[in-house]
């Protein structure tokens, strides 16, 4: 049996390892919680650290780091909102999870891809998966 490749590093598909290292260092400096629910988003507005995930959230928040919100749950009422209000003001990024149409995606993966381009180029990652209006799209 040929163990030679046994400590070889392997990356993702479409990734090179400076990338990979690149998304470790952004990964260990910043938290992203997608699709989390309001009791979470609660949680986290009113630093109550109740599970591991919105301890992370509070350690972030605390030290500064960059913390990027997306919640699931819709339609929102007034707590709700100011929640969201709540969290922006004490650092955190709110990001909703919406769509863009003017890409003129041709499936939900192309929807998927771009929501999840949108959130990783908020911690500078370029995945090449979001078009920009006015830079990738002409504007008309």
């Amino acid at each position: 049996m040929n163990n030679s490749n046994k400590n070889e590093k392997k990356t993702p598909p479409g990734w090179d390892q400076d990338s990979l290292s690149e998304f470790i260092e952004n990964a260990w400096r910043n938290t992203f919680a997608a699709f989390h629910n309001l009791k979470t988003w609660s949680a986290i507005s009113s630093s109550l650290s109740l599970n591991l995930i919105i301890r992370a959230a509070d350690v972030c928040l605390k030290e500064r780091r960059k913390l990027v919100l997306m919640v699931r749950e819709t339609p929102l009422h007034l707590g709700h909102l100011r929640s969201m209000v709540n969290v922006s003001e004490i650092g955190a990024i709110v990001m909703p999870p919406v769509p863009a149409f003017y890409t003129n995606p041709e499936s939900v993966d192309d929807i998927v891809n771009y929501i999840v381009g949108r959130a990783l180029s908020m911690f500078g990652l370029d995945t090449g998966m979001v078009k920009r209006w006015g830079e990738d799209i002409p504007c008309k």
